[in-house]
């Protein structure tokens, strides 16, 4: 698990280091024009491809498949692209000049994309680890440098995007040549292709709800308020979803293939045993984040944004951490009662009902409130999601939320919350992350007395690497 897991969060923070950087380069009005266009790009990458990806992960060791899934997958991927290459140039010569730059940006970054997380999925169902984690971590050190390169040479946020698409081609291209080497690419016949779609349109569309729920509220703050608003939320939703959703999507990606393959075998009772596991370690990697980013949003704002961003990017985190969260186990975990009974269309029925919802909330909240208004929007959807999901969830496939772990956690955050606290009412920013870093170590040894499920498989996990090592 290390080899899929930790490369990602080693990305992740990567990431935040470009959101760090990028704010500085760009600004808050050229950095809201970027963070719309890479958002809107994502979006359309989860309409057009990733109903692959999901299928991959789902179907590659069913047998009503025979060993096919992934070689189908590459070759339907290598024709969908090729086909809508002609169909892009086309629109993009039909559109008014003034858009052309923005789509043509957005479509460029959906493909590679598209490369890097295709590559990703074949690379992870077939176990090859260390490729895996050289592909994942690549992808922002390449992104991030010829981005910034293109930025210093006068390209602004349109060199800014096409440094971070370049980054993920690049590597996406290494990716899928490591796995098509393997399995080759396979033509798919109609009955595969009805089956991949079915299941993985609506779970594709569903997993990018937080993309489009990003995309709508950065749409209104546009409209409403100004691109400058619109890159000081961005800037404070990266950091939530890079530093909260991130993780606990990766754990949802990386506990997938072993949930199935128990229910496949085993039945609910394997796939229960695992899914507690699960959630065990989607609470380790989440909620000693969210409290920092709730009880030293400052200090957070302060170690990462410069005066620009500061104090309004500080105002939105708690927010949007705890929206973060809360969005994190309703896909993460929830989100299995519907993938393991195929029931993918409820979860994009669910989906119409919160965007509908959504779309009138964040309206009404900008309007009133302002700027700050967008992230209580978030917040009120991510509750009515997970109210959504776990009701229509129990009906279909009842899954026990593991209450013990909200108890081990409120005490291991109790640990932490007075020197988070106190760094965010320190002046000097050394002391301030040291009381964090002291912090942490409370909250883990709170977790170790507990006998935390997570801390004990990865601190056995790492006994097991430094004895084989």
């Amino acid at each position: 698990m290390g080899w899929f897991f930790l490369p990602r969060i080693l990305a992740a923070l990567m990431t935040l280091v470009s959101v760090m950087v990028l704010t500085r380069a760009l600004g808050p009005v050229d950095y809201g024009r970027f963070n719309l266009i890479m958002v809107a790009g994502t979006v359309a990458y989860a309409g057009l491809f990733a109903w692959l990806t999901a299928s991959i992960s789902r179907f590659h060791t069913t047998e009503e498949f025979g060993g096919r899934a992934l070689p189908v997958a590459l070759g339907t991927a290598l024709r969908l692209g090729l086909g809508l290459l002609p169909a892009m140039a086309l629109m993009l010569f039909l559109l008014p000049e003034s858009f052309q730059l923005w789509v043509g940006l957005g479509l460029i970054f959906c493909l590679s994309h598209a490369m890097h997380e295709i590559g990703l999925s074949g690379l992870r169902v077939q176990r090859i680890g260390r490729i895996y984690a050289v592909v994942t971590l690549l992808r922002p050190l390449l992104g991030v440098s010829l981005a910034l390169l293109l930025v210093v040479y006068g390209y602004g946020y349109a060199g800014a995007l096409l440094g971070m698409a370049l980054g993920a081609a690049l590597t996406g291209l290494w990716a899928l040549w490591r796995v098509g080497r393997r399995t080759g690419l396979d033509t798919p016949d109609r009955w595969m292709l009805k089956r991949f779609f079915s299941f993985g349109t609506p779970l594709a569309l569903v997993s990018s709800g937080s993309m489009l729920f990003m995309m709508l509220s950065q749409s209104l703050l546009a409209r409403y308020v100004g691109l400058d608003a619109v890159g000081i939320f961005a800037a404070a939703q990266a950091l939530a979803l890079r530093a909260v959703g991130m993780p606990m999507d990766t754990m949802r990606g990386v506990s997938a293939v072993s949930i199935f393959q128990s229910f496949e075998k085993d039945g609910h009772a394997g796939s229960d045993k695992e899914l507690a596991q699960h959630f065990s370690l989607l609470m380790l990697v989440s909620v000693p984040v969210v409290a920092t980013l709730v009880l030293a949003n400052d200090t957070v704002a302060r170690l990462i944004f410069d005066q620009v961003f500061r104090g309004d990017v500080a105002k939105h985190l708690p927010i949007l951490a705890v929206a973060t969260f809360i969005a994190g186990i309703q896909g993460a975990f929830y989100g299995f009662a519907f993938t393991l009974s195929h029931q993918t269309k409820l979860q994009l029925f669910i989906m119409v009902g919160l965007i509908a919802g959504h779309s009138l909330l964040s309206l009404g909240l900008v309007w009133g409130l302002g700027a700050i208004g967008a992230s209580w929007a978030v917040l009120a959807t991510s509750v009515a999601g997970l109210l959504a999901y776990a009701l229509i969830g129990k009906r279909i496939r009842p899954i026990a939320l593991p209450l013990v772990e909200f108890r081990m956690m409120g005490l291991a955050t109790l640990a932490f919350a007075p020197f988070a606290v106190l760094a965010d009412h320190n002046g000097s920013l050394v002391m301030a992350a040291g009381l964090l870093v002291i912090g942490g170590l409370a909250f883990v040894a709170v977790l170790h007395l507990a006998g935390h499920t997570g801390l004990r498989l990865v601190l056995n996990g790492l006994r097991q690497k430094t004895r084989s090592g």
